[in-house]
């Protein structure tokens, strides 16, 4: 009960701030139909309506309405009415609510043959997780309560595994607290491609050739792993690489890159958008360096033999090596630290 008040108080206010921003930006109607005067103010599918009844909130499926009658308030799954001296708390089913469902889903693939694995999801974590088998098992397991349930789909064609959690209408909402969970053979070597839209990556302890990893408001995190060339990219999210040995190509948009190198002789190309990069690599790892800060602070503690060190670009050499380092940070400090061991 607490719980729900919050929720829609804060649905309330962030209504509340929709309308009074589209006075400016987006949709506002005076009305004087002979009864009173009002105003309507519009914004994608949420609403503000104010007049002589009260005032009347709707972001999709929640509402509030405040008026001489008292305050009603419904979050697409239960109701609350308060008026003079009562309190009412209405639960069920009403039309045109989200779905809630508690998936579990299992699937066992055979691997033979195949090079790739392809992974796509909404609103869902995926997490890969080493396993001594020889096949690959699929769970899809965990809470959901959305519009659109995500559907699990398996298909394998021309060497390519493809695992798709989708929905029929990318628009749904969705308060997800599912997984889909994958248990990788520890013998697979090949490629592993994934992207979520509004879920989290993670991946430990695997040997690959490939990695191609995209989330969209979710983090990436790879703990324990080899992989030849390993390619991340994050919108509104962080990426996170621990005791990692291979090549890196990484994006950040409004999030950090964070890499730890367990082993160095490799080439990175990290770049971020309001958001920091760290790198740590061994006391005796060899680089040449390329940075730059648009808004930012650039520190390395390695020893470097400088070519040019401006206010917001640093280059340079530290030992003898073929291999290169590029930093790019907008509104971003950038560090190289030396590790420990």
């Amino acid at each position: 009960m607490k719980k729900t008040v919050l929720i829609l108080v804060g649905i309330m206010l962030v209504s509340f701030g929709i309308g009074f921003i589209s006075l400016i930006h987006y949709g506002i109607k005076f009305n004087d139909n002979g009864v009173g005067r009002g105003i309507n103010i519009f914004s994608n599918d949420a609403s503000v309506q104010i007049g002589p009844g009260g005032i009347f909130i709707q972001d999709g499926d929640d509402l509030v309405n405040i008026g001489p009658g008292g305050i009603k308030i419904h979050d697409g799954s239960s109701s609350i009415n308060i008026g003079p001296g009562l309190s009412f708390l209405f639960s069920g089913k009403q039309p045109g609510e989200l779905i809630e469902e508690t998936v579990n889903e299992q699937e066992i693939v055979d691997l033979v043959d195949v090079k790739i694995i392809k992974i796509t999801s909404s609103f869902v974590d995926v997490n890969l997780i080493p396993e001594k088998r020889d096949d690959l098992r699929i769970h899809y397991n965990g809470y959901i309560r959305a519009s659109d349930i995500p559907k699990l789909t398996v298909e394998k064609t021309a060497g390519t595994l493809s695992i798709s959690l989708a929905q029929k209408n990318s628009n749904s909402n969705v308060n997800s607290k599912a997984k889909l969970d994958l248990y990788i053979p520890d013998g697979y070597k090949d490629a592993i491609k994934a992207s979520t839209s509004s879920g989290d990556i993670t991946l430990s302890d695997l040997a690959l050739t490939d990695v191609s990893f995209s989330a969209s408001s979710g983090d990436i995190t790879i703990a324990a792993s080899n992989i030849k060339t390993l390619a991340a990219k994050s919108s509104s999210g962080d990426i996170i690489v621990q005791d990692f040995s291979g090549d890196f190509n990484g994006k950040s948009s409004s999030g950090k890159i964070k890499l730890h190198f367990a082993q160095f002789a490799n080439n990175i190309n990290a770049a971020a958008s309001s958001g920091d990069i760290e790198i740590q690599l061994p006391a005796v790892a060899e680089f040449n360096l390329n940075s730059n800060t648009s808004s930012g602070n650039i520190a390395v503690e390695f020893p470097i033999t400088v070519s040019q060190n401006t206010k917001n670009s640093l280059s340079g050499r530290v030992g003898d090596s073929q291999h290169t380092i590029n930093i790019n940070t907008s509104s971003g400090n950038i560090k190289i630290k030396m590790s420990n061991n």
